[in-house]
């Protein structure tokens, strides 16, 4: 079994996501267990919570060697409500 490619981090990447006021390891607890995951393009957009409650949509591309975070930001309550509705939670 395969495991998961490592998420890749760079001074952009966190830069972008800390204007949303996400930390890097908040897009990676959703990262590592979305509650839903659509494809958009070459993008992956992970919609999920953190461990704290917080829903995020977290969008990555695949990079050589790994998944690097293009956003991460808070959902809007309609996608909140879209994303309850299709999990059950």
């Amino acid at each position: 079994m395969r495991g998961r490619a490592a998420w890749l981090w760079d001074e952009w990447n966190i830069d972008h996501i800390a204007q949303y006021h996400v930390e890097p390891f908040e897009a990676e607890e959703v990262g590592g267990h979305p509650l839903y995951v659509e494809r958009w393009r070459e993008r992956y957009l992970l919609w999920g919570m953190t461990t704290e409650g917080r829903f995020l949509l977290v969008v990555y591309a695949r990079k050589p060697g790994g998944r690097y975070i293009i956003s991460a930001r808070d959902m809007e309550p309609g996608e909140k409500h879209r994303i309850r509705r299709l999990t059950g939670r």
